[in-house]
Parts: structure tokens; sequence; C-alpha cells
């Protein structure tokens, strides 16, 4: 009796839910779909804060090697501005008249020391007198 009575109670259930069953199925791949979209959205949300934070972090180095920079910057130009006035002080402190040969010779090592091709050379270094430039 049991038995019979379990199947009839089943029997009963089922014919007055299998609408709400049949609809259970159906709308679950559409749950799952929508659960999709929603995860998603959250990852690109996550990705979108990773790049935010990123873009701080390159924001505050940059103002930093700025920052450095303009330091540098106004150093340099302390140093040049030095540098300047020390060779107008030296022209105008130079005796006058021409220069000995060891002033030209001096001067001309000074320029090849600084790089200076020798074709723009002035013409005394270039001519062997000023020095000739050092073999080694």
């Amino acid at each position: 009796m049991i038995p019979g009575l379990a199947l009839t109670a089943a029997a009963g259930i089922a014919r007055d839910w299998w609408k709400a069953g049949v609809g259970a199925l159906l709308a679950a791949p559409l749950f799952f779909l929508l659960g999709q979209c929603s995860g998603r959205s959250t990852g690109e949300a996550m990705e979108s804060g990773r790049q935010a934070q990123a873009s701080v972090a390159a924001m505050q180095i940059d103002a930093g090697a700025k920052d450095t920079a303009t330091i540098e910057r106004t150093a340099d130009h302390a140093t040049i501005q030095t540098q300047q006035k020390e060779q107008a002080d030296a022209i105008r402190t130079a005796p006058a008249g021409a220069p000995d040969a060891a002033r030209v010779a001096l001067n001309c090592q000074r320029l090849r020391q600084a790089g200076r091709d020798p074709a723009s050379l002035p013409a005394t270094c270039r001519s062997g007198g000023g020095g000739a430039a050092p073999s080694h």
C-alpha cells in the first residue's frame, strides 16, 4: 500500500507541477547566459581598475623624472652662467697684443681635448703653430 500511495502522490505532484518543471528547464540556460554576461562585466571592471592603477603609477614615475630633470637643468644653467662669466672675465683681463706661443699651444690643446674637428681648428693650430697634436 505504501508504494502505491507514494506513486499516487508522485503522479499528483507531476500532474500539478509539470508546467513549472518545463519552465525551469527552459529558464536555466537563460539564467546561465545572464550570469556569464555579468561575470564578463565584472572581469572588465577589474581589468579597467588594474589599468587605472598602472596609469597612476606611470604618471607618478613621470612626474618624478620631470622634477629631476628640472633640478638638473637648473644646475646646468648655473654652471653655464659661471663658465660664461669666467670666459668673459678671462677675455677682458687678457694682456693686450698677440698671445705668445705657449698660450697659443695651450689653447690649441684645449680645443683638441674638447673634441673639435681638426679641420675646424684655427689656422694657427693647424699650421704647426700652437703645438702639434700629441702622438701616442
